[in-house]
């Protein structure tokens, strides 16, 4: 029983983070979910999807990897304060000009009668917000107080399920604008900040970061547009080419696996730093076995999700059949890919990394361009056998390129010091 208190009380950080991380991400999860069960418009629902499917890939494009090379830079640099400074005052200099920029565009369209639609404009406004948020998760990561981003995304999630409200119990109707307002609120706010701020920083000094980040990351962009190609054109191409229906299946299901990444989030952003730190070049078996644990307790519970909800809201029309569970198992393989990309990036051998999802992308091109009667059943497939090869690809170059001489250290399995950040 001791032993069980002392675990719980080495682990009250990670527990903290990990209970903040879930409230952030159902409150996420919340919002399109309510035009499900308040409006009972899945048509709207689906348009939501099909922003958030593309912002996420833009968003990787845009970052010109300066968030992905904060952590290595991090890890090689003599004066860790003064990098983190400087790094954040290249991003809010980057931030600014690329809101004033997509401002600018999106006016010479509006202007110029260029046929420019709101979904457009949203994905502009997702692509910023993601950015923003996800580079402040590092930046507060490294600072040792990775809580504190979450008072940027909670903030903007519980003032969007208010709009919502305020939107069918007085205004009587909804639309994708009660979505993004809040989400365009914090980019404006924060590019407005970033411009009057006084950061000790140019436009010089700012490309040569991105040169030094590029090089870097450009295997992980690279990878991540690729990952994210397989992740997300299922449910593009289901809004153009299939029933409304179908893609409202597939999203849904997608959305019920994101509990499952909630787990691969929440570990790796509270391990992250300890693992990058370790001068041990190893697995961590008891970091590993902990991550394990936490993926196969969120797995049920999104197969529980699904079928409660499915009770709740017959109208939905939620089914837990074959699409369900490859695209569930998809997940599980996904997030263990990504673990494991952690130590390509530690050892700056990054370049294996777009090799494996190169690999991921021809097959997952080759099985759906497959013809048959079930084009959904044939996309998670799909899906699920591009991201197994993915992983068995990423494991032997682990294998054989970075962990040189074993991939486990006995002694290290026994150490505690990889369990808590530093």
């Amino acid at each position: 029983m001791s032993r069980l208190s002392n675990l719980v009380r080495n682990h009250v950080p990670l527990m903290v983070y990990t209970a903040l991380n879930y409230v952030d991400k159902g409150l996420t999860f919340a919002v399109p979910v309510i035009v499900l069960y308040v409006f009972k418009d899945r048509g709207i629902y689906n348009e939501i999807e099909y922003v958030y499917s593309i912002a996420t890939i833009v968003a990787i494009l845009i970052e010109l990897g300066v968030r992905n090379y904060f952590f290595y830079a991090y890890k090689e640099a003599d004066d860790r304060t003064q990098l983190v400074r400087d790094v954040r005052g290249y991003f809010s200099l980057q931030f600014a000009l690329y809101t004033l920029l997509s401002t600018a565009v999106l006016v010479v369209c509006w202007l110029t009668n260029t046929g420019l639609t709101t979904v457009y404009v949203f994905i502009v406004i997702r692509s910023l917000y993601l950015y923003l948020v996800s580079y402040f998760a590092v930046y507060y990561r490294l600072v040792d107080t990775p809580s504190k981003v979450f008072a940027l995304s909670i903030s903007v999630s519980v003032l969007t399920v208010a709009l919502i409200l305020v939107a069918q119990y007085y205004l009587r109707s909804v639309s994708l604008v009660y979505f993004f307002i809040s989400q365009a609120l914090l980019v404006m706010l924060a590019a407005g900040y970033f411009v009057f701020s006084r950061w000790e920083v140019s436009i010089s000094r700012l490309l040569t970061y991105v040169k030094a980040s590029l090089a870097f990351s450009w295997p992980i962009i690279i990878h991540l547009f690729l990952i994210m190609f397989v992740n997300n054109y299922g449910k593009v191409y289901a809004r153009n080419f299939l029933t409304e229906g179908e893609m409202f299946h597939l999203s849904f299901v997608q959305r019920a696996a994101l509990i499952i990444q909630l787990a691969h989030v929440s570990a790796m952003g509270y391990f992250s730093k300890s693992l990058y730190v370790d001068a041990k070049n190893r697995l961590n078996i008891r970091i590993f076995a902990i991550y394990s644990f936490m993926l196969a307790l969120s797995a049920v519970a999104a197969f529980v999700f699904l079928k409660l909800f499915g009770i709740v809201m017959t109208t939905a029309e939620i089914k837990i059949d074959s699409v369900a569970w490859m695209l569930i198992v998809y997940t599980i393989v996904w997030c263990y890919g990504s673990f494991f990309e952690l130590y390509f990036g530690k050892m700056n051998k990054n370049k294996y990394i777009p090799l494996s999802s190169a690999l991921a992308a021809i097959v997952y091109l080759v099985l759906i361009g497959i013809k048959g009667e079930n084009r959904l059943e044939m996309i998670a497939f799909g899906m699920l056998v591009s991201m197994v090869c993915y992983l068995a690809m990423v494991l032997i170059f682990l294998t054989t390129r970075v962990w040189k001489g074993g991939a486990v250290d006995a002694d290290e399995a026994a150490l505690d010091d990889g369990l808590s950040p530093r």
